[in-house]
């Protein structure tokens, strides 16, 4: 279905529809990103009230490397181990890492995979590398225990022919989308390659605009332009994993009054003082499940299915007459396979929003790939259950590496107190805790630690020195140089 026409409510409707009808026992929800889950979560629970049990299940540090109070740590394994809730609402990696593992405590939820629906939410964001171990998984869930799966997307690649290449090709799969001919009522702006564009000239194009978001690839990025940005030429915002979720939620929802004011004091959007003129600069995070609405988009060139993500929060509400979403590069922006794809797409198609052009898209993304592919998989020919090498599975499948790490940070009364207690006694609510986590990668991590900027709390990084941590930002600029 098109970006904004509703797609998780529909997904959860059908889901429950399903489940009323066949019998299934739960529902779990599969969300690519972490920093999504909250705000998928808060929806389900303002749908359903007290209506279902909904149980949150993601990552960010391991409870179990971690909590040294015992009766607290087999409380949160009862609860996360088991899925036993009537709705999961879980991360990709949870999910598959859970299928692939060979620790009891991962594998313990196995069993609450079957009689179920399964809904995967953004499921063109399984990872092409892995997509045959994925779709093998989900083959078999299906068919073994008793399952059924829905596979949503805005972006769709052919999932039909590409469970059947990879995964069980007799498998069952039913086209829930066959009519596309209302698709362009959902069409509401204009996708425009502007080609190369200095940083100072996106900055004053972006801020001559009444509305603009900048969504940019790298996290270093955003933050370089958000500091570039003067603040005399707009109100400024930005977003990416440097901030905790606990101040990105903060930030949306500044953002989401700031935009609704604008359009109540300015409908047409005419004559819009450049003072009330607002700017936000994010990383991709924003394109998955953030209800935002801009007058323009400004998007770097990446995988066609980012840019078509980020083209949705382009006059979203479909309040003015049309859109402005523009494709740019830095000269600096070292192409890869999916933006030397989607940059030929943008010069052979009129619309790159169209069906025929996203299938294209994944057509050409699978055949580059189709070797990587087939070498990926982990399944292997085996005559009993108990000579199934599954350790080896655990230690091939990782669909994130070990190269990120969450830094907990005080931002607040309740995290100073949650990171207070975790000094004290080495353990903490560590559920509670997760909103007030950013995520570095470990070369940033040595450097901060070599500054003497964060400590090891049993087992839990925490940021010591407050003057690299600024509430708007996540991480204070002045610490650019160690952490960047």
């Amino acid at each position: 279905m098109p970006t904004s026409s509703g797609k998780t409510l529909c997904s959860m409707k059908f889901a429950l529809e399903r489940a009323v009808k066949t019998g299934k026992k739960r529902i779990i929800y599969v969300i690519p990103y972490n920093s999504i889950i909250d705000q998928t979560v808060d929806e389900f629970e303002k749908t359903f009230g007290e209506s279902a049990q909904i149980l949150r299940h993601q990552s960010s540090f391991s409870i179990d490397d971690t909590d040294k109070d015992e009766d607290y740590r087999q409380l949160l394994k009862n609860v996360t181990e088991n899925w036993n809730a009537q709705i999961i609402v879980t991360t990709s990696v949870q999910f598959f890492e859970s299928v692939y593992a060979n620790k009891r405590n991962k594998l313990r939820k196995l069993h609450n995979m079957a009689d179920s629906m399964i809904i995967f939410d953004e499921a063109h964001l399984m990872p092409v590398e892995y997509i045959k171990p994925c779709l093998r998984a989900v083959s078999y869930i299906t068919r073994l225990l008793n399952s059924e799966a829905v596979f949503l997307t805005a972006t769709m690649p052919d999932f039909n022919d590409l469970i059947k290449k990879y995964a069980l090709n007799d498998s069952s799969i039913t086209d829930l989308i066959t009519d596309r001919s209302l698709f362009g009522n959902f069409k509401k702006g204009q996708f425009i390659n502007i080609g190369k564009i200095s940083e100072e000239g996106l900055l004053s194009q972006a801020s001559s605009q009444p509305s603009s978001l900048i969504v940019v690839n790298k996290r270093r990025t955003a933050a370089k332009l958000y500091e570039m940005l003067p603040e005399s030429k707009c109100k400024k915002f930005h977003l990416s994993t440097y901030m905790t979720a606990y101040d990105r939620k903060r930030v949306i929802d500044s953002i989401k009054k700031e935009l609704a004011q604008l359009y109540k004091d300015y409908p047409a959007l005419d004559n819009v003082p450049e003072d009330r003129h607002i700017v936000v600069i994010s990383t991709s995070l924003i394109e998955a499940g953030i209800d935002l609405d801009f007058s323009t988009v400004y998007r770097e060139l990446s995988g066609l299915d980012s840019i078509l993500q980020a083209g949705g929060r382009c006059n979203r509400e479909g309040k003015r007459q049309n859109g402005i979403i523009s494709i740019f590069r830095f000269d600096s922006l070292q192409e890869g396979i999916k933006e030397n794809i989607t940059r030929s797409l943008t010069e052979s198609y009129t619309d790159i929003s169209s069906p025929e052009c996203i299938e294209e898209y994944y057509r050409r993304i699978y055949d580059l790939n189709d070797e990587m592919i087939k070498e990926q998989t982990i399944a292997k020919n085996v005559s009993r259950i108990n000579s199934i090498p599954f350790a080896e599975y655990a230690g091939k499948f990782r669909l994130i590496d070990d190269s990120n790490v969450s830094v907990a940070v005080e931002c607040n009364d309740e995290s100073k107190a949650l990171i207070a207690h975790l000094r004290a006694c080495g353990f903490t609510d560590y559920r509670t805790l997760r909103k007030y986590c950013f995520t570095i990668y470990k070369y940033e991590l040595k450097k901060l630690t070599e500054q003497g900027a964060v400590k090891e709390y049993g087992g839990i990084w925490c940021l010591e020195n407050k003057d690299y941590y600024d509430p708007e930002t996540g991480i204070s600029f002045e610490a650019r140089d160690y952490y960047l």
